[in-house]
Order: C-alpha cells, then sequence, then structure tokens
C-alpha cells in the first residue's frame, strides 16, 4: 500500500495460516460466561505490551523485582533447612521477599538456626523477615522478655517480624495455645515496646474480617498479609491431627473466613473511609516518587517539608503551611511590612507557578460548629486512635508522648 509517496510493508507471512487456524478453532476456543474470573478487571486501553522483564516495585523499603512473597513456610524439622534454603535461592534469582517459618524454637535454643539462617544465600537486596506467633509474644510482653525477639531478628539478620494470629488453628490444635487477651490488645503493646522494628501482620488461611482490618490498618504496621482462605488452611490441617470426633464436631468451621477477593475489597474500602485513595509508608516509602501533580499539599511538619511540597504538587497548585515560615499576607498582619518569603521557598513556589500560603492556627467557634456538622452527616470522619476515661488521663498522655497514636486520643468525660 502506497500513500504520499512511502510505502507500508507488511511482513505477516503466517496470515493465511493463522486465519485457517481460526476458523477451524473458533468452536473450540469458546468460554462460558460462568467460567469469566472475577477477580479482576480487564482494562484493554490503558497500557501497551509491557517490554522484557517487570519494572522494579519498592516495597518494605528494598527493591522487588518480581511482585511475590515467600509468605512463612517452615522451620524446625527435618526438611526445613532444604526447604528454605531452596526458596531463599529462588527469592534471590528471581527477586522477591521471603517471610520465614514460625520461628519459635529459636526464642530457648539455637539447635534449629541453620534452617532459618538464609540470610547469605537470599543477599542483603532482598527483604527478610522473621515469624513468631501471637501466643508467644503475648508470653513475651508478659514475662518481660522482649530481649529474646531482639536477639533472634539479631541472629538471623532479619529485616523485621512476621506477627502471625491464629486463633482458630491454636483453638483445634491438640497441643494449642489459649490467648489470654485480645491479638490487638497484644500488637498494640508490642509496637510500644518495640519502637523502630518493622512489622507485618497476617492470619494462617481464614483470612480476616472488615472490622479486623479496620484495626489493623490505624497501626503504625509494614503490611498486613490476608492469608486468605481459599488455600492450604491451618484450622483444617490441625483437625486432620486430631481425633476422628473431634474433627466431626468441627469440621465446619474451616470453612468460615473471608477469601483474598473478599479482602481486597473490603481493604480497598477502609482505606477510602480512612480518607485515604493512596496509603504511604512514610518509613519504606519516599512520598516524593509516589504523589504527583497534587491540587493542595497541605503541610503540618515544616522544616525541609515546606520545600519539598512544591516537588509534588501541581503546576498553578497551593501549598498550604501551618507549621513552615510565614507568607507576605501573613507577615504583614504582624507588622512585618519588609518580610519576603525565603528565597528557596519563593524560587520553588515561582518555578511551580504555585502559591504558597500560612494559615495561623487559632480558635474560631463557627468553624467548630461546621466542623461538626460535617462530621454528624459523615462528611468528614476522623480518625480516632484511642478512648480513655477520665480516670486513665495519665495513660492517655503516655500513649501520646509515645508517638506511636495513629489518629485522635479522646478522654471522655462522663
Amino acid at each position: 500500500m502506497q500513500k504520499n509517496g512511502t510505502t507500508f510493508v507488511d511482513n505477516d507471512a503466517t496470515a493465511e495460516s493463522r486465519k485457517q487456524d481460526h476458523i477451524e478453532l473458533a468452536f473450540k476456543s469458546q468460554v462460558p460466561k460462568r467460567s469469566l474470573d472475577e477477580r479482576f478487571y480487564y482494562e484493554p486501553v490503558l497500557a501497551a505490551h509491557p517490554s522484557e522483564g517487570l519494572p522494579e516495585q519498592t516495597f518494605l523499603g528494598k527493591s522487588f523485582r518480581t511482585p511475590l512473597w515467600v509468605s512463612s513456610m517452615t522451620g524446625g524439622t527435618a526438611y526445613a533447612n532444604t526447604i528454605n534454603h531452596n526458596l531463599a535461592r529462588v527469592a534471590r534469582d528471581f527477586g522477591f521477599g521471603m517471610g520465614l517459618g514460625s520461628c519459635r524454637s529459636l526464642l530457648t535454643s539455637d539447635e534449629y538456626l541453620p534452617d532459618f539462617n538464609v540470610r547469605a544465600i537470599l543477599g542483603d537486596a532482598q527483604p527478610l523477615y522473621a515469624n513468631l506467633g501471637i501466643a508467644q509474644l503475648e508470653q513475651l510482653l508478659e514475662n518481660g522478655q522482649l530481649d529474646l525477639i531482639h536477639r533472634m531478628l539479631g541472629n538471623l539478620s532479619a529485616d523485621g517480624l512476621i506477627i502471625h494470629i491464629n486463633p482458630m488453628q491454636e483453638w483445634l490444635q491438640p497441643e494449642g495455645d489459649r490467648f489470654l487477651k485480645s491479638p490487638l490488645d497484644t500488637i498494640e503493646q508490642l509496637l510500644e515496646a518495640m519502637p523502630g522494628i518493622s512489622f507485618i501482620v497476617k492470619e494462617v488461611g481464614q483470612g480476616m474480617g472488615y472490622e479486623s482490618l479496620k484495626a489493623l490498618l490505624k497501626l503504625p504496621i509494614a503490611a498486613v498479609d490476608f492469608a486468605a482462605n481459599g488455600g492450604t488452611n491451618f484450622a483444617k490441617l490441625e483437625l486432620l491431627r486430631s481425633t476422628d470426633a473431634k474433627r466431626e464436631v468441627y469440621e465446619k468451621l474451616v470453612h468460615l473466613g473471608h477469601s483474598a477477593e473478599e479482602m481486597v475489597l473490603m481493604t480497598n474500602q477502609l482505606v477510602k473511609e480512612l480518607g485515604a485513595d493512596r496509603v504511604i509508608d512514610y518509613k519504606t516509602e519516599d512520598y516524593k516518587s509516589i504523589a504527583k501533580d497534587v491540587d493542595v499539599v497541605f503541610d503540618t511538619l515544616g522544616k525541609n517539608y515546606s520545600l519539598e511540597s512544591f516537588e509534588v504538587v501541581k503546576t498553578g497548585g497551593i501549598v498550604v503551611s501551618v507549621v513552615g515560615p510565614l507568607d507576605e499576607a501573613s507577615a504583614k498582619m504582624f507588622g512585618m511590612a519588609d518580610y519576603k518569603l525565603p528565597e528557596e521557598l519563593a524560587n520553588a513556589s515561582s518555578e511551580k507557578n504555585a502559591e504558597y500560603k500560612f494559615i495561623f492556627m487559632h480558635p474560631n467557634g463557627a468553624h467548630l460548629n461546621e466542623i461538626k456538622s460535617m462530621i454528624e452527616d459523615e462528611k468528614i470522619k476522623p480518625i480516632i486512635d484511642k478512648v480513655y476515661s477520665f480516670s486513665e488521663g495519665v495513660d492517655a498522655f503516655t500513649h501520646l508522648a509515645s508517638g506511636r497514636a495513629k489518629g485522635k486520643i479522646v478522654i471522655k468525660i462522663s
């Protein structure tokens, strides 16, 4: 075909045979509607075919060449050494993270340390997380033995700790532990007692419901591993280790839980309810590489963050600060007629053609009443970290001073 002096060359040598295949195989290629996989949206117009290999992703402060995770396999048995070492080689070669199986045995002895000690094989580029059950963590907190966790993480050169929550498994396990307090209470105590440690929370085959996910998303943890119902189910596994009578009584319990699809939908809904389109873990992710062309940046930190705000705001956007330098209009209100915006901030504002505004915070009854109405109409939703009674006021201020509150701390007077 020729147009405007140019020729389109189509080197389609298999066209005839391909079209013949299409005719002959058409009836064998029917896909019934009931077989469609409804877990995913198929969006054919939004991207080109990927180039060779997947783009690297940053997660838990390290790069993933493949978006997979080895989720807590095994340890302390004859096969564990071989299994864990082989998994570490695969994770290294394909570039993904690894969570170890329960490291409970390492709390009392280093006999099985070689089963878990895979950092030299995995390398430093991929994340490696140790793993303990919520029952053991409850005991360690009660006994004041958190130093054993630090020792274990050091011996393994681990980047953090996976907390596995398994009430159903423990209840059905012939030699299972019993929790004396809720897993949420134990996790909150652990976070306060071990600042600086990266934690992942997971279930073991039942998944988690809406309220459990909601509680976890308010905590300063690195990730939630769904471990949803629909694969290996440790409640069922424990029943298979139990008596025939116990299996007959409890077998239906293994069907309780939530699928990964359900948990994705619940999590997406919760993220929206908590007021975020995208949650950024400031400990492991660079917000400047994620947030782009934002309409308005609200700066509550000041210092270098006021300047960095212009890296993420869109051209013509607004940066509003309550702690950064005064803007010139605010300065004039305080009688500072000759005040000029700091040079770096002025240049950043000019380059983005973005406005910088300082807001002086002061009590305003009308504004508070307006906010009250918006809360009552559920147009805005405050995030409550914890509610204390008046008699627990000292505990409330201690929690505030810990710096680990994720939301408002409320003291209730009644």
